[in-house]
């Protein structure tokens, strides 16, 4: 249901097309993170909004993505990502520490 008492939150209009990225972090819990634009232009806000139809809720870092990119209130942001190759990406950290033999 739409709230009255908070305006939707504009999406930024695109002023950047078809941007190469390489993510930084980004955390599936809080739906955000950061990503690296190729040019070292600086770092992009991404939400996880941004991913669209690419039904993608985590993004490791290191996945590289293109997207377009937009000024939003705090400067640029991701808009919307058109595809993740997520070969480039670091391995996913084993949960639950290390689990490898210890010498006595």
């Amino acid at each position: 249901m739409f709230d009255r008492r908070k305006p939707p939150a504009a999406q930024p209009f695109v002023t950047h097309e078809n941007i190469e990225a390489r993510v930084k972090w980004f955390d599936p819990e809080k739906g955000f993170g950061f990503a690296s634009p190729s040019d070292g232009s600086g770092d992009v806000f991404l939400h996880v909004s941004a991913l669209g139809p690419l039904d993608q809720q985590s993004l490791l870092p290191g996945a590289t993505i293109i997207a377009d990119l937009g000024e939003g209130r705090r400067g640029l942001q991701v808009v919307a990502v058109h595809e993740i190759d997520a070969s480039t990406a670091a391995p996913a950290a084993p949960r639950g520490g290390d689990r490898s033999p210890r010498p006595f």
